[in-house]
Parts: C-alpha cells; structure tokens; sequence
C-alpha cells in the first residue's frame, strides 16, 4: 500500500534513503570524536561496537527467519539456512527474489555489513600513532571507493568492501576532526550550507552515478551545517525528539517487520484507496516508533548495559 502513494505521487519519496547517507557520515564522525582523546585499544573499540549492535541485530534476525515460515509474509520468503548463518556473521550475499540486491535475512541489516567493516578498519586504525591515523584511515576508505569505482567487481563480498558508500565514513571522520580541532559555530554559515545541501540533494544537482558521491557529499554537507548551527539552535531539549534520537537502532532494525505485520493487518479491514493508504503510511510511522522505542527500553538498552563493561586487559596505546 505504501508504494501504491509513492507510485501516485511519483518519485517525490525517493529522497528518503538519503537518511542511510546521513548515518554513515554521521557514524564516521561519532567514531572518531569518541576515540580521538581517548586510550582506547582496537579490541577494547570492536568489544563494545559488538555488544552496541550485534545482540539486538541477532535477535530480530531469528524473528525475522521465524516469521518467515507464515505465507502471508512475502517479504520474508527468501529464507534458508546458509542465508541466516550469512546474514548474522555480517556476510554480504545477494537476495534470490531481488535482482543484484545485497540484503540480509533482517533487510535493514545491510547498513549493518557497511558497520561492521568500517568498525574493523577503524579498529586496526587505533593500532597507528594519533598523528597519522586519520590520514591513513581516509586514504584506506578512498583507496577501496576506487578499487570498487574502476574495477566493478561482480562478488557481493567485494561490491560491499569497495563501494563507494565507503567514502561517507571517509567524510564523516574528517568533519570528525574538524570538530574537534576547529571553532564551528555560525547561524549565516550553517544555514547557507545546510541550504545549499537539501538543494542538491532535491534538485539532484550532483550526478555523477556513484552513490557515496551523489548523496555522500549532501550528506556530508548537512552534517557540516547542522554542526555550525549547534550552538545557536540547541536552546532546550525536546524530550520526545531525544526518545526517538535514543531508540532509534531498535526503530530502524524493527520497522520493516512492523509495516509487514501491519500490512497484512491492514488488508484485511480496508480496502485500497488513495485516502486509506495515507491514513496506513501515518499509522506505520507513529506504531513504528513505539515498537521500536517498546524494543529499546525491554531489550536493547538492558542487554547493552550488562555487557557495555569491557572484561579484558586493556592494551597499551602508541
């Protein structure tokens, strides 16, 4: 029903996957203001990238593969055991049903494969001296962007790996240090770049086929902005804004379960109209985010606080 509106309306909701652009530069910046002041080892970071992600993503995957069993759930069928045993050990594969898509049992998953392998190359990264691990990191993520831009490798391991959506990371742990290292505070600048992002993006001004470019740099850019604009906007906390802000990896890994059990929930009562498929879009976000905020307070948040403890020896840090 949801593409139904967005095949009436035409491709004005296309720009939504741009959120994906978003969090990868986003996750390149939050990883190196959180280590860059910090004596943290590479096994001490990928300990605790794992029990920030991994339980809860393992969880909904097992769901996800028991739901499948029940018909009704099509989104679901493309199930059998080496595609589950992939899928939680982060391996990339192609999905049988969708032509040349890389997808894991849990769809929203495949960010995760993108997660995962930058958290390893920013793990061996806090092996180098502090003077030179930026640098070496950014040429390392470049470098793969255009092993994957020159050479088109076929593997779905290898398309992962060299993608250009490796670049976003690139850019977010630059913006990263300009943080740390800059003064960013102005209403006029801000405000002129995050402009400038959303017409780019809107207008689809930056074409160049590659993605990590296309939406990485618009990306990188509002990021840029909402930067300079911090200090002049952040006057109060919205608590309902923090909430989502909070639940927001349950919200993302639960959501597509919640529209297919709600589809079908839907189809059932009323037929397909233009009127009630708005009314089915609006309802899918409000009980998206409960669930996702219900799944953030019952099991993510609990399990992350039992194991965020790190149980080893820390190591000695160049």
């Amino acid at each position: 029903m949801a593409t139904e509106i967005v095949s009436r309306y035409g491709n004005e909701f296309s720009w939504g996957t741009f959120g994906v652009d978003i969090f990868f530069v986003i996750s390149g910046f939050i990883m190196w203001i959180t280590t860059a002041d910090r004596a943290v080892g590479a096994m001490e970071f990928w300990y605790r990238r794992i029990v920030r992600i991994v339980p809860l993503y393992w969880g909904l995957t097992i769901v996800t593969a028991s739901i499948s069993t029940n018909p009704e759930f099509a989104l679901f069928q493309d199930m059998d055991g080496v595609r589950i045993i992939k899928s939680i050990l982060f391996i990339p594969h192609f999905h049988r049903e969708y032509a040349d898509a890389i997808f894991p049992v849990l769809v929203p998953g495949w960010t995760l494969n993108y997660e995962i392998f930058f958290y390893f190359l920013f793990g061996l990264s806090l092996i180098l001296a502090r003077n030179i691990r930026l640098v070496m990191l950014i040429a390392l993520l470049i470098a793969l962007s255009f092993i994957g831009l020159f050479v088109g490798p076929k593997y779905p391991v290898l398309i992962t790996y060299t993608n250009s959506l490796l670049f976003e990371f690139a850019m977010g742990a630059a913006l990263g240090w300009l943080y740390l290292n800059r003064k960013m505070s102005s209403l006029k600048w801000g405000s002129v770049i995050v402009i400038s992002a959303i017409v780019i993006l809107t207008q689809q001004l930056m074409q160049v086929g590659y993605r990590g470019i296309d939406s990485g740099v618009p990306a990188a850019m509002l990021v840029l902005g909402a930067l300079f604009l911090e200090n002049s906007l952040r006057k109060r906390e919205i608590h309902i804004m923090s909430a989502l802000g909070d639940s927001s990896y349950s919200l993302y890994l639960s959501h597509v379960m919640v529209i297919a059990f709600s589809t079908v929930l839907w189809r059932k009562v009323f037929e397909s109209s233009i009127l009630f498929d708005t009314i089915f879009l609006f309802t899918c976000v409000v009980f998206s985010c409960a669930v996702g905020h219900t799944i953030y307070h019952l099991f993510e948040r609990p399990l992350y606080l039992r194991l965020r403890k790190y149980p080893f020896k820390r190591e000695r840090m160049s």
